[in-house]
């Protein structure tokens, strides 16, 4: 693996930072909250965009029934948002690395299969529907 040879300083910092947000955080995640469940994440989206349009509050209290009534309870995790063979390092020693962090977000793990399916052009899987249940006599 070659090194890396940082760039000139620039000022009285060698590397700029690439978020104008003061503290130990860097780029568009930075300061953004965290949310127990994807529930709770919607819902938080849904309040903001009703602040800032008002008319769209018929529109958010529709989806809002219909989120309430879906399974919505999974964690939002970490995600790259940007997996690609070019941004996977194997260093001479230590772990793998992978680079290009921008694009991240708090998401569904499950969100990088729909991606691939999408990309592969896979078909749609056949829907589960509950076993019948005898009628009573």
């Amino acid at each position: 693996m070659t090194s890396l040879t940082p760039p000139p300083t620039v000022g009285a910092h060698p590397w700029p930072s690439p978020s104008p947000r003061p503290g130990p955080h860097a780029g568009r995640l930075a300061g953004a909250p965290r949310h127990r469940t994807w529930r709770d994440y919607l819902h938080n989206r849904l309040d903001t965009y009703t602040a800032a349009a008002p008319d769209l509050a018929p529109a958010a209290a529709a989806l809002r029934r219909e989120l309430d009534a879906t399974d919505a309870d999974t964690e939002p995790k970490l995600l790259h948002h940007d997996l690609q063979p070019g941004h996977l390092v194997r260093p001479t020693s230590g772990k793998p690395l992978l680079l290009d962090w921008e694009l991240a977000a708090f998401g569904d793990p499950l969100s990088y299969l729909a991606r691939l399916a999408v990309r592969l052009d896979l078909p749609d899987p056949p829907r589960r529907t509950p076993p019948r249940t005898p009628a009573r006599s």
